[in-house]
């Protein structure tokens, strides 16, 4: 899948390619620059566009926020 990316310092990074798995339409797994990331089963809402977005966490605690449907990413 494609996902428009946000980096920490909330800069545009453009559209990258990202492999996901989605549960219940929900994203459990995602592999993003080299590292993969699980649900950590927390969600909430974007300030700046409204969508709701789910926590995924990988290992050494790096952190990003993923749209429901994958498609934007906010790396924190």
């Amino acid at each position: 899948m494609k996902a428009t990316v946000t980096d920490t310092n909330h800069k545009p990074q453009g559209t990258k390619n990202v492999k996901g798995e989605f549960v219940n339409g929900k994203p459990s797994k995602v592999e993003h620059k080299g590292a993969t990331y699980y649900s950590e089963f927390r969600e909430g809402q974007n300030i700046a566009t409204g969508r709701t977005v789910h926590l995924m966490v990988a290992e050494g605690d790096e952190r990003l926020w993923i749209t429901t449907d994958g498609s934007m990413i906010w790396e924190d």
